[in-house]
């Protein structure tokens, strides 16, 4: 059954054998928020669950694709926190929850999934933007990871894509140096598919590489 939910922060999508889930907070640069987060798992989940679809794209409105975890007010963004650092001492549960079991299960999808990224997709929005099946990027698309400079080694959340994607030697120079990597650059070493003049070429994208017809 084809269906268009607009949520408070995403937009979720089933056409055809087709499902969407497009990032939809621009005005906060597609933050990961508690509630961005929440929404992008359960999307996931009934994705997986309806035997309809068989292909789940993930794109964004706004400038960019995604900024990263929400940096501000915990107990605005991040309410789970707060609880569980006041039940258990700390913030550790809720953070697994929210931020490493959620990549593991885009990560994870059973069925194939297709990155559409276009200008920033940086911080804990590249685990979004990298760890799908395919990726493609706009000529404006960039990834970076400054987490690291504050937080040291990367953890088991931030690992997968450029341990798996770059050889060890690119992946330590693209975390440890802060790098920058523009959307050719990011075709070069691995990290995307393919480089698209625009992301709203998308269709076209699909048309010729003889996906549209199949899963209309």
């Amino acid at each position: 059954m084809d269906l268009k939910e607009t949520r408070e922060r995403i937009i979720y999508e089933k056409t055809g054998a087709i499902a969407r889930i497009t990032l939809n907070w621009p005005e906060k640069a597609n933050a990961q928020d508690q509630k961005l987060a929440e929404e992008v798992d359960a999307a996931l989940a009934d994705a997986d669950r309806d035997y309809d679809i068989k292909v789940l794209i993930l794109k964004a409105n706004g400038k960019g694709f995604c900024s990263g975890h929400a940096i501000g007010n915990n107990a605005v963004d991040y309410p789970a926190f707060v609880e569980g650092a006041k039940v258990m001492g700390t913030p550790w549960k809720p953070q697994s929850d929210l931020f490493v079991k959620p990549v593991l299960n885009l990560w994870e999808f059973a069925k194939p999934t297709i990155a559409q990224v276009h200008g920033y997709c940086v911080g804990g929005g590249t685990h979004y933007g990298l760890t799908t099946d395919i990726v493609i990027a706009a000529e404006d698309a960039y990834f970076q990871y400054p987490p690291l400079q504050g937080f040291g080694m990367p953890s088991g959340e931030c690992s997968i894509e450029p341990w798996v994607f770059m050889n060890w030697r690119r992946a330590s120079y693209y975390l440890y140096l802060n790098e920058v990597i523009d959307a050719h650059k990011a075709l070069a070493v691995g990290l995307v598919n393919e480089v698209v003049p625009a992301i709203n070429s998308m269709p076209g994208w699909r048309q010729s590489r003889g996906t549209s017809r199949r899963l209309r």
